[in-house]
């Protein structure tokens, strides 16, 4: 590792699994002091992240943040800054693929209003909550920071219903705070994955053969395989860093060539 983000603090939603989850770890083991903020019916996942990190001598804590509520964000952000100092980067990772009462493949025809309601809350509202929160924090403190927001390849293919509008829109969510936001020292850009070996992935399986799903899945990639949750936090880092340092309002796509073959790049 190189210590990208030594002496950095990290605030990380839905850190307690998946892509937030490896973003953590690569994050504190380039040195950054890390918090992952997720539900607390997430706690035992991410009190286990924090020990992997802190068994590999990296310095990271866990609390808990719903982000749809502005307010528990803005809480969570105090709580972390309390813990690690200045936070000079965010990522925006906690999201859902559907409502926990209904399927992955519903369509929009005839969505119930609490499943619509409930993926955009979470996606696009708590990306927002996390960005305001973290925004105000860096300006406050004078921080040239980095704010990542989480999109996705359904952002650019209409494939997954109110999921691929959910990201779509956190994709312009994103461009607009780095229009805002830039000028004030803060950038925001956006990840957006293909298919990454996540349990929320596996899940959109929807009941089928996973390794069959995976293979043909990771058959629709110019790659040949399925991405892991480490090849997203690779981008994350990059973003997180001066590496990055000219990069704001863009969207990269660690998704094995995806976007290119199949959403137009």
């Amino acid at each position: 590792m190189s210590d990208r983000l030594r002496g950095t603090g990290a605030f990380i939603t839905g850190g307690a699994s998946g892509i937030g989850a490896a973003c953590a770890q690569r994050f504190a083991a380039e040195g950054a002091a890390v918090v992952l903020g997720d539900l607390e019916s997430s706690d035992e996942a991410a009190t286990q992240v924090v020990q992997r990190i802190r068994s590999a001598g990296g310095t990271a804590h866990t609390i808990e943040c719903d982000v749809t509520s502005a307010t528990a964000t803005v809480d969570a952000f105090e709580a972390a800054a309390d813990l690690v100092g200045d936070l000079s980067c965010v990522v925006a990772s906690a999201g859902i693929a559907t409502h926990p009462n209904y399927g992955f493949d519903a369509g929009l025809l005839n969505i119930a209003p609490e499943h619509w309601n409930k993926v955009l809350e979470v996606n696009l509202t708590g990306t927002l909550h996390t960005a305001q929160a973290g925004g105000a924090h860096m300006i406050q403190r004078g921080i040239d920071g980095s704010i990542i927001t989480l999109a996705s390849f359904a952002a650019k293919r209409p494939t997954r219903g109110v999921y691929s509008v959910s990201k779509a829109a956190v994709w312009m969510l994103t461009r607009a705070l780095a229009e805002e936001l830039g000028p004030l020292g803060v950038r925001v850009n956006s990840i957006a994955p293909g298919v990454i070996d996540t349990p929320m992935t596996v899940a959109a399986s929807s009941g089928r053969d996973v390794e069959a799903w995976k293979e043909a899945q990771a058959a629709r990639t110019t790659l040949g395989r399925v991405g892991q949750p480490e090849d997203v936090a690779a981008v994350a880092l990059f973003l997180a860093s001066a590496d990055s340092a000219y990069l704001n309002g863009s969207i990269l796509h660690p998704d094995g060539g995806l976007a290119s073959s199949f959403a137009g790049g």
